[in-house]
């Protein structure tokens, strides 16, 4: 190949995205590779570009370090740079430049020329700034919502944390961390399965990890940690060779979590004892809950009865149904209403309860819900 052909040359630094470019001190006229100039000016030239030109694209807070080092005959001893410069482009476009520079002495020592390459890194410096964008997010989600983030060797048998995580698991940071020093720390009531979840991802099984467990830290609180993951690298056996993944502190979600279960307990053996039972009816989802103490009082199931308003009026005694439907009319027209009838149970026995019912408005208005 020639590499002396101009149109060779010009393909060269097309691809490359690079450039020459000239500054004589004795005429000072300005020379240029004109593709990538055109490119990164977004206009196109013949000969009627000079430095002063170029300069008024330049963004403003580069435009000095440019002249020092084209225009100022200071600095002798150091005749070779690498800058980098931003451009507003003449479609109003920011480009990054990167701008490499050398100087020539005359046979009396005194600056002749500046000559040097020019290359367009505006791809790599946006790729750059938006994944630290994308980092300051992570670091932020990671501090406000109590996640680490790990990435773990398997053959080596090495995790690399983050600093929340030491946090977290009240670890010292010059600790090493292995599989088996963390694994060490879970609840020994959760172990096994968080084992058997991790061992199931490494090994193929599964595609990611999973799991839900208590870990016990240093000083003896316990803590609920949410653990998720997934491989990253695999051998020919498919087997994981590196990890990575997040860990939250659910700790209140469990707690929380527990006293609601403890409190539907409490609320179904006080429904129990007491022969309460409740019913809810959404008319914005169509949604009804019947509780399990009103499938005990008409002695049926879900699965044989699903609750609703037309089960609970076939099932009313029938000198009873006029009162009921006439209450009914009242919640739907969202009035409240207390009767007290009769049912015939699924099982045929006849029962008397009290009901109390109402309805429930949105801001709005509208009826959205009735309870009884």
């Amino acid at each position: 190949m020639n590499l002396s052909n101009e149109n060779v040359i010009s393909d060269i630094q097309e691809l490359a995205k690079i450039g020459y470019w000239t500054y004589d001190y004795k005429t000072t006229k300005f020379n240029y590779s004109k593709e990538l100039i055109s490119a990164c000016l977004e206009e196109e030239y013949s000969d009627d570009l000079d430095f002063e030109h170029f300069l008024s694209f330049v963004y403003e807070d580069d435009r000095d370090k440019i002249i020092n080092i084209v225009k100022s005959n200071s600095g002798l001893n150091n005749l070779n740079y690498t800058i980098e410069c931003r451009l507003i482009s003449a479609t109003n476009k920011l480009k990054y430049i990167k701008i490499i520079v050398s100087k020539r002495l005359d046979i009396h020592g005194n600056l002749e020329l500046v000559q040097g390459v020019l290359q367009d890194v505006t791809e790599l410096r946006e790729s750059q700034i938006n994944l630290k964008i994308h980092q300051d997010r992570l670091s932020f989600a990671v501090d406000t919502v109590d996640m680490g983030v790990w990435e773990w060797d398997v053959e080596k048998d090495v995790s690399i944390i983050s600093s929340n995580i030491f946090k977290i698991a009240q670890l010292p940071e010059d600790k090493i961390l292995t599989q088996k020093t963390w694994s060490s720390q879970i609840h020994t009531e959760d172990a096994i399965v968080a084992r058997e979840a991790i061992n199931s991802c490494v090994s193929g099984k599964s595609l990611k990890y999973s799991c839900d467990y208590r870990y016990v830290k240093p000083d003896g609180e316990t803590i609920w940690i949410s653990s998720k993951g997934a491989a990253v690298s695999r051998d020919s056996n498919n087997k994981a060779i590196k990890m990575i993944g997040i860990i939250f502190d659910i700790t209140e979600r469990k707690m929380a979590e527990e006293k609601l279960r403890v409190s539907e307990k409490r609320l179904k053996d006080a429904q129990q004892l007491t022969m309460l039972g409740n019913w809810e009816i959404n008319l914005e989802t169509n949604n009804v809950y019947w509780s399990d103490e009103l499938y005990r009082i008409y002695e049926t199931t879900p699965m044989e009865n699903p609750g609703c308003t037309k089960v609970f009026l076939n099932q009313v005694h029938k000198e009873d149904v006029e009162n009921v439907r006439k209450n009914l009319e009242i919640l739907h027209s969202g009035g409240n209403y207390t009767i007290i009838c009769r049912i015939n149970t699924f099982k045929g026995k006849i029962k008397y309860i009290e009901e109390h019912a109402y309805s429930i408005r949105n801001s709005e208005g509208d009826i959205i819900k009735y309870i009884g």
